[in-house]
């Protein structure tokens, strides 16, 4: 007590040492269980690939759904337009034509205006009325006289019993063409005779 410099006071403890034995130090490498070592790692590699497998078969049925989901919107779309826009193209197409037809026939009658437009001017026209006068109603002036041919060329056919020409031209009078046709009317048929056998 004299001879330690130290205050008499507790010795501290010496641990227990655990011995150190090649074959405790082998043992204890050769089975201690490392992370992710073993069989346990086997386990957590195949689970995780398994979960991977099934996150990436979710995924594709996923991704497979949303593009049908796709396909059937736009076609739905596209039957939904076509049901929508071809009654209003038939019609269209339909007004169109009419348009066209239309349009010709106003150029048809726009020609017709325009040359009852000429005739129309050429009435106004003294000398062309008095020619008119003269060629279909045989008119003539006080002091003229006027001779019509009413046969130029008679032939057999044309003569029925009585010497009244059947056939008049488009040179004669409305009156003497409406005279002819009653005189040929009252022609008695037997008057031409039956046709002559072969």
């Amino acid at each position: 007590m004299a001879g330690t410099g130290h205050g008499s006071g507790k010795r501290p403890t010496r641990r227990a040492a655990t011995p150190r034995t090649g074959a405790v130090r082998t043992g204890a490498r050769g089975t201690g269980a490392r992370p992710g070592a073993g069989p346990g790692r086997s386990r957590a590699t195949a689970s995780g690939a398994a979960r991977k497998a099934n996150a990436a078969q979710v995924a594709t049925e996923r991704r497979t759904s949303r593009g049908v989901l796709r396909v059937v919107v736009l076609a739905s779309i596209a039957v939904l337009l076509a049901v929508t826009l071809v009654p209003t193209l038939r019609s269209y197409l339909r007004q169109q034509g009419e348009i066209e037809s239309l349009h010709q026939k106003v150029a048809q009658q726009r020609t017709d205006v325009a040359q009852l437009q000429r005739e129309q001017a050429r009435w106004n026209d003294d000398a062309y009325v008095m020619q008119q006068a003269r060629e279909r109603l045989k008119f003539v002036k006080v002091g003229e006289k006027s001779y019509t041919v009413i046969d130029p060329k008679p032939d057999g056919k044309s003569l029925t019993g009585g010497g009244v020409p059947t056939t008049s031209g488009p040179d004669q009078p409305w009156y003497g063409q409406l005279w002819q046709s009653v005189r040929a009317a009252d022609a008695s048929p037997a008057a031409d005779g039956p046709p002559a056998a072969k």
